[in-house]
């Protein structure tokens, strides 16, 4: 068993849990809902590492959270640029 891989995952598990934490107080995004599946599909790839159970199946939910984990933060900055848009769009109307 590897001690590192195994406190990887429940640091995930823990971090999963806080962002469903988030995800149910009224922060409903798209880009928080996906960041939580790929936390929760790298923790359980970090406890198959860990235990040394399926290392190919391993290597492919570590490759699908990194995946999802970057649609999501696409999603963020979308998000974000939204957010910056509609701020500059409120300060130039209070300019004029």
């Amino acid at each position: 068993m590897n001690i590192n891989n195994m406190i990887a995952a429940v640091v995930s598990y823990l971090t999963g849990a806080i962002a469903i934490y988030a995800y149910v107080n009224r922060n409903r995004y798209l880009d928080l809902a996906l960041a939580t599946v790929a936390i929760f599909i790298f923790g359980t790839s970090m406890l198959l590492a860990a235990f040394r159970i399926l290392p190919a199946f391993t290597r492919v939910l570590l490759n699908l959270s990194t995946a999802i984990m970057a649609i999501a933060i696409l999603f963020f900055f979308v998000r974000l640029a939204g957010g910056a848009s509609t701020a500059m769009k409120r300060w130039f109307r209070r300019r004029k």
